[in-house]
């Protein structure tokens, strides 16, 4: 039984090495040069114009491009807000449960408010569970599939252990 238990151990710590995450060093010359070209697959306006149709099939290096090339749009703001913040922050923090008007509020202005600054991740998550709530499921999904795509995007860019291997992100959010 213990040789078991020794088998089992190494067995997973050597897997947990042998698949470890390779952080993806952030290229920012080239993100700018690939977003910034009409002809490229990653042409910023048509990846956001895809996140917004909440296109399911965005691959992890158009995940990338858009979050890491964000940077790039003339309203970057690292601690960024929207012009709908304070409202979406007071029904955020409504201790009372929703209405359907405040629920259809809160839909509303966070769609607005994605506009303005398309990485919000919470806003992201937040709109996803308000669909749900809303029965909106595949809404609910395909924003969901959004987040996901956007973290594991951050994720992959370093593994949090060190400072020299942090996580590489372009908002507080």
């Amino acid at each position: 039984m213990k040789l078991k238990l020794v088998l089992l151990l190494i067995s997973i710590t050597l897997s947990h090495s042998l698949i470890g995450q390779e952080s993806k060093e952030i290229q920012y010359d080239q993100i700018y040069l690939s977003i910034s070209d009409e002809s490229s697959d990653f042409y910023y306006p048509k990846l956001l114009e895809r996140m917004f149709q909440l296109d399911t099939l965005l691959t992890d290096e158009e995940y990338h491009h858009l979050y890491y090339g964000y940077v790039f749009n003339e309203s970057y703001d690292p601690y960024g807000e929207t012009s709908q913040n304070d409202e979406l922050e007071k029904l955020d923090n409504s201790e009372d449960e929703w209405t359907e008007e405040q629920m259809h509020r809160y839909i509303s202005l966070a769609n607005k408010s994605l506009v303005e600054f398309p990485i919000d991740l919470r806003l992201i998550n937040m709109l996803a569970y308000c669909y749900k709530l809303n029965g909106q499921e595949e809404k609910c999904n395909q924003l969901s599939i959004i987040f996901h795509g956007f973290l594991r995007t951050i994720i992959n860019s370093g593994d949090g252990v060190t400072s020299e291997t942090a996580f590489h992100v372009i908002s507080t959010s």
